[in-house]
């Protein structure tokens, strides 16, 4: 099998796999004072430092979640609850969309900016949204999950500085994968099942002063940030991820290297296929391929039948045949369902991208395309 659906999920590392089997037996609750407790407390404070040194912040600036999802619905509902407008854009990954959309349905306000072509916001919107809702929240992700494409976030922090805005980015897409700093966001939000380490676990990274309203109430863990009794497994899986990623750097540029000469291989195969984003800066990984007048859904399965997995779009959307709303967001929606996203990770062989061609070649001479 050729797994190629890295921004669904990841491969576990060896070293996570390790490690999760070493927490087997360290069983505790991280809130209890008694010695079984406290080795799942220490086993939790080491990972949260190793989270904190992938980002160069203080362990004391990282809160752990129960994923992506929770982290950026907490950030978004906690601003509302704030009384922070909120201002995001049209291919943001859906649960900022979708949290966004709840949120406004109380006519608190919410702006979602327009795209250009290759997905990209345009600052002088962004501003003029800052100069027209005072002390917002402005959530931008970093790299898109489905593209790849990356939002000029440093000017945009910029701009929201000026402005006395807060600035949130979801990182999910490039934490782990290229280096992530509080440089250009307030608070950044991680998950680490896409650099290796299990689903369920995801954190917050802000910076100090910064102050989050709790999604969830209850025995005040994670310095009352997110109650609930800590996922000690995913947590220390997680610590071992970010441990590890700084490894991985330099072979990602590699394959994004890789990833350059597979698109321009596919797009001589005919006139009809368009490579999301090339315009923009996009994550080396990840490469959005519409294929006009085909189905995604066809040719995922197709493919799945040769052995090689990919996507349509965003896993979120599983099950469903639903148009990519990035897709249409960036202005091609006759492409929104003819739209496959191609996404390399820390197990990918360079050469994984010609047998990855080798097949689409195969697959597409049987089909009308």
């Amino acid at each position: 099998m050729l797994y190629f659906d890295n921004n669904a999920t990841t491969p576990l590392l060896p070293e996570v796999k390790e490690a999760i089997t070493e927490m087997l037996d360290i069983f505790g609750n991280a809130s209890s004072v008694h010695q079984t407790g406290q080795a799942a407390r220490s086993r939790m404070d080491i990972s949260r430092r190793q989270v904190a040194g992938l980002l160069g912040v203080r362990s004391e600036q990282v809160v752990f979640t129960g994923g992506g999802t929770e982290a950026n619905n907490t950030v978004l509902k906690s601003a509302a609850a704030e009384g922070r407008p909120i201002i995001t854009q049209k291919t943001e990954h859906s649960c900022v969309m979708n949290a966004g959309k709840s949120i406004a349905k109380s006519n608190h306000p919410v702006v979602f900016l327009d795209v250009d072509k290759n997905g990209v916001i345009d600052l002088s919107a962004l501003e003029s949204a800052l100069k027209m809702h005072k002390g917002a929240l402005v959530s931008l992700m970093h790299a898109n999950n489905e593209t790849g494409v990356m939002q000029p976030l440093k000017e945009a922090y910029a701009l929201c500085q000026e402005h006395g805005a807060l600035l949130h980015s979801d990182a999910i897409q490039t934490g782990g994968k290229i280096p992530l700093g509080l440089d250009m966001a307030d608070v950044v939000t991680l998950s680490f099942h896409k650099l290796g380490a299990p689903k369920g676990v995801g954190a917050l990274i802000f910076k100090p002063g910064v102050e989050i309203e709790p999604l969830l109430h209850g025995g005040r863990q994670e310095r009352g940030y997110r109650s609930g009794t800590e996922n000690t497994m995913g947590i220390v899986a997680a610590g071992v991820a970010c441990s590890k990623a700084k490894d991985y750097f330099d072979h990602y540029q590699e394959l994004g290297k890789a990833k350059l000469k597979f698109e321009e291989k596919m797009k001589a195969l005919s006139p009809k296929v368009k490579i999301m984003g090339e315009g923009a800066k996009r994550l080396p990984v990840t490469s959005s391929i519409a294929l006009e007048g085909m189905s995604a859904e066809m040719l995922v399965m197709l493919m799945d039948m040769q052995g090689v997995c990919i996507s349509q779009g965003s896993a979120c959307a599983s099950g469903r045949v639903d148009p990519s709303h990035v897709v249409e967001a960036m202005g091609y929606p006759d492409l929104a369902l003819s739209t496959l996203r191609v996404a390399s990770g820390w197990h990918n062989a360079l050469s994984d991208y010609d047998t990855l061609y080798e097949t689409f070649e195969s697959v597409l001479k049987n089909t009308n395309f």
